[in-house]
């Protein structure tokens, strides 16, 4: 058994995490991130966060830290000591986020009404 599978058959990690499709507005490493704090319900060290990362390859401690640091720069984590440690958490839940991103995306449109009724509904097929 390897190490992600006994993560997700311990239920450390989720099932499905879209790594390869990063959240929109963050990279693939920040969407990472976020995905595991948002999967959690209380504050976690760094070291909980490299532990439970739904990631393709192994991260150096610093990294994941480096990268939490922007996200709370971002304000999209925040943090709180915990005696010598740093405890992080999001700032607001995953589907605040993403409506903040298309709201983001829709006031771009020249006819906004357009834009969510075409992406509320089910894509056509096009023919060539």
């Amino acid at each position: 058994m390897n190490d992600d599978q006994h993560h997700r058959d311990h239920g450390d990690l989720p099932s499905e995490h879209p790594v390869s499709r990063p959240m929109p507005g963050l990279g693939p490493l920040e969407s990472a991130i976020m995905l595991t704090l948002w999967d959690t319900s209380e504050p976690l060290k760094v070291t909980e966060v490299t532990k439970r990362l739904a990631y393709p390859r192994d991260l150096a401690y610093t990294t994941v830290m480096t990268v939490l640091t922007i996200l709370c720069r971002k304000d999209l984590a925040r943090r709180h000591r915990n005696g010598r440690a740093w405890l992080y958490a999001p700032t607001l839940s995953r589907d605040d986020y993403l409506t903040q991103r298309v709201r983001d995306l829709v006031a771009l449109a020249r006819d906004p009404e357009t834009v969510m009724r075409n992406a509320l509904t089910e894509p056509q097929c096009q023919s060539a």
